[in-house]
């Protein structure tokens, strides 16, 4: 295990945001850490000087900010994109939960949208693991 894992729970180069604990704000930035242990900014068209981060790793550590890994892959939010659009437009949507389907022992993921639209998709247990279950998500948070 690296010692970025081991003090910061995030491999090297994986993507997460960053919290500010006191005022309570999620960034919109993303970060990583580099192989030399720097806290990197990773959003696209930076300039090659601000790729550095002015928050100091020794800050996350003191409790200041809180490492805050995206709920969703890659994969799964073009996979949702996907199924959701054509039935409802993003944008419309309020709420997706992960449900259990105990009988067939699989879950779904449970689409509310405004004006009472109600879609649930099938998927198998491989996907979307970083989703709680029974716990509704909004769009802004799965980064749709």
């Amino acid at each position: 295990m690296s010692k970025i894992k081991e003090l910061f729970g995030v491999e090297i180069g994986e993507e997460f945001k960053l919290k500010d604990k006191l005022n309570n704000i999620l960034f919109s930035e993303r970060y990583c850490f580099d192989f030399s242990g720097h806290l990197c900014r990773t959003d696209f068209n930076l300039p090659e000087n601000e790729s550095t981060s002015r928050i100091r790793p020794m800050e996350i550590l003191l409790g200041w900010y809180e490492i805050v890994k995206p709920i969703l892959t890659d994969e799964e939010r073009e996979y949702l994109r996907a199924v959701c659009n054509p039935k409802f437009h993003i944008g419309i949507i309020e709420t997706i939960t992960k449900i259990p389907d105990n009988i067939l022992d699989t879950y779904f993921l449970k689409v509310n949208a405004e004006l009472g639209g109600i879609c649930l998709f099938e998927f198998g247990e491989n996907l979307f693991k970083g989703m709680e279950v029974n716990e509704p998500y909004t769009p802004e948070e799965l980064g749709l």
